[in-house]
């Protein structure tokens, strides 16, 4: 929730009043010189995404216990910040025991599983909370 001067200076307690005007006079002198805007940022290089990505393509090779998986984003993501989850199970369908990575910005990822076989998995998304479809390796 943004103040504006006018509430800050209708604040009748002295003590919060004072606090709150050096707090927005120090803010309003850092917008001023780095041109930015903190309460409604106007200068985001990216725009908010309700659609995700199209599946990125993803490839596994594996070579004395370690996948190294790749991720080739989606054609239209140039200069948009794109996070992968990847999964990997011991099932194809993956149904059943398996496991699901954090998010990351990272294409190129390293995972130890020595004496596994494994299915793997990787769906993209921009905001983290719209996922595009699975894409299988």
């Amino acid at each position: 929730m943004a103040l504006s001067l006018s509430q800050i200076n209708a604040i009748k307690d002295f003590g919060l009043r004072t606090v709150l005007l050096g707090m927005y006079k120090q803010l309003d002198l850092h917008n001023q010189v780095t041109g930015t805007n903190f309460v409604e940022p106007t200068n985001s290089p990216q725009e908010p995404a309700g659609i995700p990505p199209s599946a990125p393509s993803i490839s596994v090779a594996g070579t004395n216990g370690v996948f190294s998986v790749t991720i080739a984003a989606p054609s239209q993501s140039v200069n948009k910040i794109i996070y992968y989850e990847i999964s990997y199970s011991p099932k194809s369908n993956f149904v059943g025991p398996g496991t699901v990575l954090p998010p990351t910005t990272n294409r190129f990822v390293t995972i130890p599983a020595p004496g596994l076989t494994v299915y793997f998995r990787a769906r993209a998304s921009y905001d983290q909370h719209n996922w595009s479809e699975y894409s299988y390796a």
